[in-house]
């Protein structure tokens, strides 16, 4: 499979995919659990580095 066939395929079609290697790769897709995990996480992140100069 070509990148454009990839993104043709990826425009038309429902879920998550990945192009790996010239490979179409289904993804798994999100629970709610996971969403409201992530959520909470970055939350605590943002306050404990609030005021605090970023570095990579």
């Amino acid at each position: 499979m070509t990148e454009d066939e990839y993104l043709a395929y990826d425009a038309s079609h429902e879920g998550r995919h990945e192009f790996i290697n010239g490979e179409l790769v289904s993804m798994a897709g999100e629970s709610e659990a996971h969403a409201l995990a992530t959520g909470n996480v970055l939350g605590w992140l943002h306050g404990a580095l609030r005021g605090s100069t970023p570095r990579a």
